[in-house]
């Protein structure tokens, strides 16, 4: 188990990844650096927001893929999450770090001193968020181990492997393991089974990284090579909630007609509108269709 502590001032920026070791938490990594002239004057929320976003992004290769608890001393972090609409800069921070499984909690400053004392005397210099995860990017894994390493960190994934190993007959049925990996048979294909942490990052590649697909396309392009529970439903959510394809969707059917508006003669019903509406269920008249009139001058309705 992990937890990542952070806070920030308006001096520098902090954050701790520490490790549960016989009952006690024992710090494995410390990460602090100086505020920018810039970033002196942004609010509390927002230093605190940065700290959040720049610590996970330094211990990636600790915590990705794992579920995380991540302790802060800032309460309104805990529902930005939730927001529906955010300042920009803070939802283009929190976009870095959504392929991370992490659970908020809120804790007093007074519990958070190892953390505060860190952020007031940062160890870095200051620089621009852009670099706080160079260093983080030299390490190259394949798509396979990359995968089979998630797989030994997820707990669902692991307690469908303890029971390919006891022998139970319903999941060999519908799982296989190759090597100590775990696959899905579909179709008489074996195709990898993706862990709830990734999925949001396999998704992003399969769609974003492709041109943008429609539903389909996505699906067939993950279909080949991986697998995961409702997976239909989930590239459904994210396909809708892109950005990039809500702005750039055309839409589909028949192409709207075209408003032809003339010059109105000022006589009335020297023109009208004609429309109807139905079929409804059939009146005691055993009608079922609504005929209505406008007239173009006087704005008229005759309704029958």
């Amino acid at each position: 188990q992990h937890q990542v502590h952070t806070d920030a001032s308006s001096i520098g920026l902090a954050g701790v990844l520490l490790q549960k070791e016989n009952e006690d938490w024992k710090p494995v990594i410390y990460y602090s650096r100086a505020t920018t002239d810039a970033e002196k004057h942004y609010h509390s929320y927002e230093l605190e927001t940065l700290a959040v976003v720049e610590s996970i992004e330094r211990f990636r290769y600790y915590i990705y893929g794992k579920k995380i608890k991540l302790i802060t001393d800032c309460n309104a972090i805990k529902t930005t999450m939730k927001k529906r609409e955010l300042v920009p800069r803070i939802a283009r921070w929190w976009l870095r770090i959504q392929d991370y499984d992490l659970e908020i909690e809120h804790r007093s400053g007074q519990r958070m001193a190892h953390v505060d004392a860190l952020s007031r005397f940062p160890v870095e210099a200051s620089h621009e968020i852009e670099t706080a995860s160079l260093r983080t990017d030299k390490v190259k894994i394949s798509e396979e181990d990359w995968l089979f390493g998630m797989q030994l960190q997820d707990e669902h994934t692991r307690e469908i492997v303890d029971k390919i190993r006891r022998g139970d007959k319903a999941t060999t049925k519908d799982f296989t393991l190759k090597n100590g990996r775990l696959f899905k048979v579909v179709n008489g294909r074996h195709v990898w089974v993706v862990p709830k942490a990734l999925r949001w990052q396999v998704v992003h590649n399969a769609h974003d990284k492709a041109g943008h697909l429609g539903l389909d396309k996505t699906l067939q392009r993950i279909g080949e090579h991986m697998w995961f529970a409702r997976m239909r439903n989930f590239v459904k959510s994210y396909i809708k909630s892109c950005i990039e394809c809500a702005y750039n969707k055309t839409p589909g059917g028949k192409k709207e007609g075209e408003l032809h508006v003339g010059d109105v003669e000022p006589i009335p019903f020297r023109t009208v509108h004609v429309d109807h509406l139905g079929p409804f269920p059939k009146s005691a008249k055993r009608n079922e269709h609504i005929l209505v009139i406008i007239d173009a001058f006087t704005r008229f309705v005759v309704i029958q």
